[in-house]
């Protein structure tokens, strides 16, 4: 694998329900390595689209002898957007493979009076700048990448010079769940913040322990 230091740059709006807050979701200001990882092999039709029909990935299964992996970006330069009203459609929340009669029983939990479906969403603005290393079995890195709710958000790829990049951001989860690593050493410069599920960030990584950390 070939450790490209990269620059990513929102084109357009991204956004993500990763923080809830009274009527809406607010987007982080970092850009997930899982995320990158699937638009990155998708981007280069290095994955079946097969995956497309279950209702959920199968992380393990489908990046464990993946063609390109990433760290998460931590921000650079990152703004957010006002918040947007946006109405609640079933399907695109909660997965387009899930049977009618689940989504309809889900819908029950939303109020039934006129403004009950709506919900706010804050979106990272154009123009925002994150950092972080993307991994390349060949080298290549693309110029661009959708990421995002909807895959709505595109992302332009650049590579920098590596001092560019003082330390780097890993998830916990990755290295756990599809590297199999049991036990993970950390410094007292690490910082710890868990965000959702399967992002546990570890801030503050050297570069050269990410490299014994991640595939060769």
């Amino acid at each position: 694998m070939e450790y490209i230091p990269v620059r990513a740059t929102t084109l357009s709006p991204m956004q993500y329900h990763s923080y809830q807050m009274a009527r809406g979701t607010k987007t982080a200001r970092f850009i997930g390595d899982l995320s990158l990882a699937f638009a990155l092999n998708e981007a280069t039709g290095k994955m079946d689209n097969s995956r497309h029909y279950r209702g959920y990935p199968d992380y393990k299964g489908d990046l464990e002898d993946s063609h390109y992996y990433a760290t998460v970006f931590k921000p650079e330069d990152v703004e957010h957007l006002p918040a947007l009203t946006r109405i609640t459609m079933q399907g695109a929340e909660w997965g387009l493979s899930k049977h009618p009669a689940e989504i309809m029983k889900m819908t029950k939990v939303i109020p039934s009076n006129t403004f009950g479906s709506y919900f706010q969403t804050q979106s990272v603005a154009p123009g925002s700048t994150f950092l972080g290393y993307i991994l390349s079995e060949d080298g290549e890195l693309p110029s661009t990448v959708r990421v995002g709710n909807q895959k709505e958000g595109l992302l332009k790829l650049e590579r920098v010079e590596e001092d560019e990049i003082e330390s780097v951001w890993v998830n916990l989860f990755t290295l756990r769940e599809i590297f199999g690593l049991k036990k993970i050493m950390k410094t007292e410069e690490m910082e710890e913040e868990f965000v959702i599920k399967r992002y546990e960030i570890l801030k503050n990584v050297d570069i050269n322990l990410l490299k014994k950390w991640y595939p060769e």
